[in-house]
């Protein structure tokens, strides 16, 4: 019985690691469109800043299916 804890501690252990690597990988992602849309906003205006922004958001979102899987662990 305590070998079946044990397990499920070291499992829990690699979750939270991946789940932690995750939402870090995530946070630079969108802090990286942030930064460009400031970039592109303030040296063109809005209509900069949404071509700047469109194909990395999108890919971003994209990514994000990820969560699906998430739901799984």
């Amino acid at each position: 019985m305590a070998v079946e804890g044990r397990g499920a501690e070291e499992g829990g252990g690699v979750r939270v690691a991946y789940l932690t690597l995750y939402n870090a990988l995530f946070a630079s992602l969108w802090a990286s469109v942030l930064f460009a849309v400031a970039v592109a906003a303030a040296e063109g205006g809005a209509p900069a800043a949404y071509e700047a922004a469109e194909a990395r958001s999108r890919w971003v979102q994209t990514l994000t299916l990820l969560e699906v899987v998430h739901s799984a662990i």
